[in-house]
Parts: structure tokens; sequence; C-alpha cells
């Protein structure tokens, strides 16, 4: 009999950076990032950061506190990525011109490299978010070290559409940056479970 072989996959590691985000407080929120990435001992080939991880939410200020992509907050996840190696996402508010903001989650890659940005299609209507941010418009994917990965955000992960054109189109590994509420755990694992299975993903979650 034939002896198969074996591929060889390397082993992918990821972690989350789970941290208490101060409302409007960038420069406190960025130094904690960088705190608790630096104090990393492993190697890890993906740090995600929380939804709107610089500022928290209050959208009524979200003109206030948005920023250009590129910008300041570009440049510090870009640092850090490439002083470590590693792959760095993280959601925040981005400026539009004559617009308002988006709900912008932004891949930095080992170099320092912006690869990859995608903006929040489905806005939460119960806390208001369609009357202070714009929608996103298009799905975003990107090739890694690792293959096909896709990005989606928070409310997004009930609409089964979304997760289905990214699987479609190759995606094998989900990362979905959350600011879910605690009382309702139960529906958001059971929505990340289900998204997984009908599309066979692995989906890297970080809840706020």
């Amino acid at each position: 009999m034939e002896k198969r072989k074996l591929l060889k996959v390397s082993p992918l590691t990821v972690a989350a950076v789970q941290m208490n985000v101060e409302l409007g407080d960038k420069k406190k929120n960025l130094r904690t990032a960088e705190k608790l990435i630096d104090s990393s001992k492993r190697e890890i080939n993906f740090y995600v950061l929380p939804e709107l991880f610089t500022t928290g939410y209050n959208l009524r200020l979200a003109h206030e506190w948005a920023e250009p992509i590129p910008g300041h907050t570009t440049d510090v996840p870009a640092e850090l990525a490439m002083s470590h190696r590693t792959y760095l996402i993280g959601s925040f508010l981005e400026a539009i011109e004559d617009a308002k903001p988006k709900n912008t989650c932004v891949v930095m890659d080992p170099t320092g490299k912006l690869v990859a940005k995608y903006s929040k299609i489905h806005l939460f209507r119960l806390a208001n978010e369609h009357v202070f941010l714009s929608a996103g418009d298009s799905v975003t994917d990107f090739e890694s070290n690792f293959g096909k990965m896709g990005l989606i955000i928070c409310y997004d992960i009930r609409f089964p559409e979304l997760t289905r054109t990214l699987a479609l189109r190759g995606v094998k590994i989900m990362f979905v940056p959350a600011e879910w509420p605690n009382p309702r755990k139960h529906p958001w694992r059971t929505l990340v479970q289900a998204r997984a299975i009908e599309n066979q993903f692995l989906l890297l979650v970080l809840t706020g």
C-alpha cells in the first residue's frame, strides 16, 4: 500500500489583547496595548485588539475622536507589528471626508505595512450606530503567511450572507473584533458557532 505523505502545517498562535478601554483616552489605550504586547513571553503570529480599542463607545463624540487611515492610530500598531514581527489587528473610528466616521478594522503585517482594512457593514440600530456612523460597503479578505483570512466586526456576525461571501472567496480563518454585551453572551456564542460550522471556518473572536 502506498504511504501518503502528511503535509507539515506551521502552527498558528493568536493572542487576544484583552484590555480595559478608557473612554476617549487614546494615548492611554495605545500605551496599554503596547505594554501588553511588549510583555508577551511567546512568539505570537497575530495580536487582536478590541473593537474601537482607542476610544471605546461614545458615538456622540465619534466625529471628534475619528482619525484618518493611515494616521497616528495606525503608526503605533505598525511599529509594534514590526518590532515583534507579527500581524496586528484592531478596530477604531476612521475619519471620512464629508461623511460620518466609520468603524474600521485594520491589519498591519510583520513589516508594518497596512495590508487590509474593513469597515463595519451592518450597523447596530438599537445603539443608534446608524445615526453617528457610516456603514462600510465592501467585504474584505487578505493573504497572510497562514493563508487567506477575513474580517468582520461584532454585529456583522448576525448576517450569514457576509460570512458566506467570504467563504466562497476562499477564506478559512475569520477575525471578529466585538464589543458584545455580556447579558447576551448566549446568542453570541450560538451565532459564532453557527457561522463557523456552516462555512467550515476557524473564527477567532475577541470580545470587549
